[in-house]
């Protein structure tokens, strides 16, 4: 991070970091975006809550398929951008 950096640095090399920075958030908030979308999608699809998945697993409502556990793998890595974003 730039401001625990206790180098000096040039106005350019900040800049240049600062920009890097920005990217790296952009990507990051592409990224979350991009699973919101699909764990929404998979929702909507199998008309059950992400946070019930496996209990529709364990009751029957679901069979763990290649798909299922693609959406759980989802709100998982949803779960730990969300936390990340919140450091």
């Amino acid at each position: 991070m730039i401001l625990s950096d206790r180098k000096r640095r040039s106005p350019a090399e900040l800049s240049d970091e600062l920009l890097r920075q920005i990217n790296v958030l952009r990507q990051h908030s592409k990224h979350v975006s991009m699973l919101e979308t699909r764990v929404a999608a998979y929702e909507q699809r199998f008309n059950v809550p992400s946070s019930r998945i496996h209990d529709a697993i364990n009751d029957g409502r679901l069979t763990e398929t290649a798909e299922v556990c693609d959406w759980i793998m989802d709100v998982e890595l949803l779960e730990r951008a969300r936390r990340s974003a919140a450091q």
